[in-house]
């Protein structure tokens, strides 16, 4: 007999790869069938977050890769758009009568990560064997979350019979209250094969994903003095390329495959600079750095401190600047033992393992 899961997510299928897919992806190959309730808001609705997006969508349009294509979609998955808004009230109500008709009514498992009140109806409103709530964000820090998603959360942490996380700092914090949390690390979706570096020096930095509120326009300065060139694949909302002669815009790339060969092609390390409240956040880009085997410089936080057996950690640009002039590549092809084995042991077989053992606990 098939299996059925329902996730309830933020992201849409076709938005940039992560985990939400990647377990969605690993369900699929154990047997079941998925519905995916796609763009649960966690945000309060401001005028200028509305702006932002609008930018956003504009730049996006502006910066179209040729190669890129949409992430494909199985067919034992469907997809439903939830378009909604953070709050209770009519507004949700009436959100959750228009998609729970095109939901089953017996589930096997229900993964929710938008502990909305969104969710919480519709979590309600149809029956599951088990409920999973895979916490892959600090909310309670994260600045602009809905205070109704807050209240949420709570509810949802309760009533849950699993909690999983990918961040150490979450792990932590959570599993001193409950006995049901499991860390599921970011996974890469198959280990790339790749050339030890014989660079004498790092003259091109990576950066991919969003450019935006939470990257640290401070390294730009760093680069600049260093006379490093910054490759930038993803969306760069902050229009950075058109700023600096040294910032090379590289359009969006889905593929994960392709990006990360792009970057292993094109580049010699990666960079990581984030800036504000890190508590509770580890990165899927970690992991997919790590894969490349290239040096990945990130700014110092409570989940990168965790990872400095394979990261190159710095508190500060100072700190940065003498960790890029004076790096050496034969001491980093040293550490390609350890490195290897650790995205060996979280790789997408790893997962669908992982998965198979916490779901039949």
């Amino acid at each position: 007999m098939t299996k059925k899961a329902l996730i309830i997510s933020g992201i849409f299928w076709h938005d940039t790869w992560q985990r939400h897919q990647n377990i969605a992806t690993a369900l699929i190959e154990q047997g079941y069938n998925i519905d995916f309730v796609a763009g649960v808001k966690s945000s309060g609705l401001t005028l200028h977050k509305c702006i932002n997006v609008l930018k956003s969508k504009l730049a996006s349009s502006q910066h179209v890769n040729a190669h890129s294509t949409l992430n494909n979609k199985p067919k034992q998955l469907n997809e439903i758009s939830a378009f909604n808004l953070p709050y209770e009230g009519e507004l949700t109500s009436r959100a959750v009568r228009k998609i729970t008709p095109k939901l089953n009514n017996d589930y096997d498992i229900i993964i929710c990560y938008i502990p909305a009140p969104l969710s919480l109806k519709i979590i309600a409103a149809v029956n599951y064997k088990t409920l999973i709530y895979d916490c892959v964000r600090n909310f309670a820090q994260w600045p602009g979350i809905a205070p109704a998603v807050l209240s949420s959360e709570q509810k949802l942490i309760t009533i849950a019979n699993q909690i999983w996380v990918d961040s150490f700092y979450l792990f932590n914090q959570l599993n001193t209250k409950h006995n049901k949390v499991a860390q599921i690390l970011p996974t890469i979706n198959k280990e790339l094969q790749v050339k030890k570096q014989s660079k004498a020096k790092i003259q091109k930095l990576a950066f991919f994903g969003s450019v935006s509120s939470h990257f640290d326009t401070a390294v730009l300065n760093t680069c600049k003095k260093l006379g490093i060139e910054l490759y930038i694949w993803g969306k760069d909302e902050l229009q950075l390329s058109q700023q600096y002669s040294f910032v090379h815009y590289q359009g969006y790339e889905s593929n994960e495959s392709r990006l990360l060969n792009s970057i292993i092609t094109n580049t010699d390390g990666i960079i990581i600079p984030y800036k504000g409240c890190m508590d509770g956040v580890i990165p899927a880009k970690i992991m997919q750095s790590l894969s490349t085997y290239l040096p990945v410089f990130i700014s110092s936080f409570y989940d990168s401190q965790q990872l400095t057996d394979y990261l190159y950690c710095y508190r500060n640009q100072q700190d940065l600047e003498l960790q890029l002039a004076g790096f050496n590549f034969v001491e980093h092809n040293k550490k390609s033992a350890a490195i290897k084995a650790f995205v060996a042991s979280n790789t997408q077989e790893a997962l669908k393992n992982k998965l198979h053992t916490l779901i039949n606990s």
